[in-house]
């Protein structure tokens, strides 16, 4: 089962240090061993945003989780083009859109020590948020918006569970919508 727990101290209300949002993914870290109730000897991956913190954990196998904000001063078209031949594609993605598909990117490479190829970046463009994602050999992507303007994607190789993401409250966070398949 993969765990996600996602912490947030007034998001995109002001910016905190590097090490204040990696202690905020530290305690979800842990919050997310606690509630799968893990040892500490798993495979995790973690990530932070402008004051947006998250960790995900697995027990075996490879799994990345990136959050990022929805920055309309970065030149998206610009970032993604270095991965997609597609520009006018690129071009007419709106900043949400944009972010997803780089969250999607990012939380690929910190898998699989890899960037992801041309099929998989044409999915991430493809598959709606909160859908399953499937890549042949069984590796899966999920993405959502957790906070307005805050995107977050895990991928993960192993069995097609729907991560678990909660807040720090513990509560259910998000649902699947569908499976995508992208082979």
């Amino acid at each position: 089962m993969i765990q996600i727990v996602h912490a947030h101290v007034r998001p995109r209300a002001y910016r905190h240090s590097r090490r204040v949002q990696r202690r905020l993914a530290e305690f979800a870290y842990g919050h997310a061993l606690e509630k799968a109730g893990l040892a500490t000897s798993v495979n995790r991956s973690d990530s932070h945003s402008r004051g947006v913190s998250g960790a995900a954990i697995m027990p075996s196998g490879p799994i990345g989780l990136d959050i990022e904000f929805a920055q309309t001063t970065r030149d998206w078209p610009a970032i993604l083009s270095v991965f997609c031949a597609d520009g006018d594609l690129v071009s007419r993605l709106s900043v949400n859109q944009s972010t997803r598909v780089w969250t999607c990117i990012e939380a690929w490479y910190k898998a699989f020590a890899v960037w992801p190829g041309a099929v998989e970046i044409e999915c991430f463009l493809d598959f709606p948020a909160g859908q399953l994602a499937k890549f042949g050999a069984g590796r899966w992507a999920w993405s959502t918006e957790i906070y307005p303007g805050f995107q977050l994607c895990v991928v993960w190789e192993g069995r097609a569970d729907l991560p678990a993401i909660t807040d720090l409250g513990l509560a259910p966070f998000a649902s699947l919508h569908g499976v995508s398949e992208c082979e």
